[in-house]
């Protein structure tokens, strides 16, 4: 990714020429939330590991390691909880959505919220290691591949919000231009991502 400002307005309108879905046309505004949300977490630089002087050893107390412990569960409960829902049936999620309207609860976006929730994920890591191992230095790490964790979100985006499946390659010629192409293409060039929109979307097709 380039440095610069985030195109929000052309990423706003790229999602709205989508053929959503008429039951999802109120999910669009938190979709585009969403997706901003993905592209500046993964835009973030973290500094280096600093190499200034070591703070004095601190004593790992049971109290510590008890936290700590708290921590890792808590992480992998949400990986379980994350790929149950993955697996939810069309029809179970439909009944969640009624059930959230019939009791007065905001629609919400349960798989853009998954998405954001997700990113508690390495700073409780993070925050387990720093229990454990407080004299540990702290690094900040980017996503391996920022502009890859992007497609990936926009086609999760793309299906939820028009019901279609990802395009497929067609041999030698790759992904065919169509909605999902264009979509990408659009959130590459708002978020100033040097990336072939070719190569990730034959990469996302193919996943």
């Amino acid at each position: 990714m380039v440095a610069g400002i985030i195109d929000e307005k052309r990423i706003e309108e790229a999602v709205r020429r989508l053929p959503v879905l008429p039951e999802r046309k109120g999910d669009v505004s938190r979709a585009v939330t969403g997706l901003l949300y993905v592209i500046q977490r993964a835009a973030l630089k973290g500094p280096e590991p600093s190499e200034s002087e070591q703070p004095e050893p601190e004593e790992v107390s049971e109290e510590r390691l008890v936290a700590a412990k708290e921590l890792r569960e808590t992480h992998w409960l949400f990986y379980d909880f994350r790929e149950g829902w993955a697996n939810l049936s069309d029809p179970a999620r439909e009944a969640l959505k009624k059930r959230t309207r019939n009791v007065g609860l905001p629609n919400t976006d349960f798989d853009a919220l998954i998405d954001e929730l997700a990113h508690l994920l390495e700073p409780m890591a993070a925050a387990a290691d720093a229990l454990e191992e407080p004299d540990k230095p702290v690094v900040v790490r980017k996503p391996d591949d920022p502009s890859l964790l992007i497609a990936q979100h926009a086609a999760r985006m793309y299906t939820r919000l028009t019901g279609k499946t990802l395009p497929k390659p067609q041999g030698k010629d790759g992904v065919p231009r169509g909605p999902f192409f264009w979509l990408l293409e659009d959130v590459f060039a708002a978020a100033g991502i040097v990336a072939s929109v070719d190569q990730y979307s034959n990469i996302i097709a193919r996943g």
